[in-house]
Order: structure tokens, then C-alpha cells, then sequence
């Protein structure tokens, strides 16, 4: 007896999926600061000639994780003053839809 044996061509999975881009997010950057602080504190992870490579990263680190952070406490503020703008704006518009519909 001879078997045959219909093997079908496995599509592409990729192709068919969408592949999400790696992400790197605020809480990464974070983490990686305190790693390379605890690291460089403890005394024995880096040597001397790797500091000088890796203090201006962290400090770029630093400084890009303080400014996404300051961004975003400056547009969750405006975000609320906005909405607030907005609460107070509405009853002014219905004390004038009253006093028109009074008259």
C-alpha cells in the first residue's frame, strides 16, 4: 500500500498577523536609571573606564525621564483646566436659555 500524504504549505504567520513593534515605555526608562545607579553604587559592576561611557547615558536616561514626566503633569493640567473651562461655561449657557425662555 502507498500512502500519499497531502502536506499543504503552512502559510506565512507573520505576514498574516500584524507584529507589534517593541515598546518601550517611561517605567523602563526608569528602571533601567535606578539599575545603572544601584550598579554603579555597589562599586564592583563597572570599571573606571566604563563609568566615563555610561554617566552620560544615564544622565540622557535622567533627563529624557524627567521631561516625559514633566510633559505629562503639564498636559493632565490642561487637560483639567480645560474641562473645567468647560463645566463653568455650561451653566452661564443655561442661565441665558432660561432668562430667553422666560421672556
Amino acid at each position: 500500500m502507498t500512502e500519499t500524504n497531502n502536506i499543504q504549505p503552512a502559510e506565512n504567520t507573520q505576514t498574516a498577523q500584524t507584529v507589534a513593534p517593541p515598546t518601550l515605555g517611561i517605567q523602563d526608562i526608569l528602571n533601567a536609571t535606578s539599575l545603572i545607579k544601584v550598579a554603579m553604587e555597589r562599586g564592583k559592576a563597572f570599571t573606571a573606564e566604563e563609568l566615563v561611557e555610561i554617566s552620560p547615558i544615564y544622565a540622557r536616561l535622567l533627563a529624557f525621564s524627567k521631561f516625559v514626566q514633566e510633559q505629562a503633569i503639564a498636559e493632565s493640567q490642561a487637560k483639567s483646566a480645560a474641562e473645567a473651562e468647560q463645566t463653568a461655561e455650561v451653566p452661564v449657557a443655561k442661565k441665558e436659555k432660561t432668562k430667553k425662555s422666560k421672556k
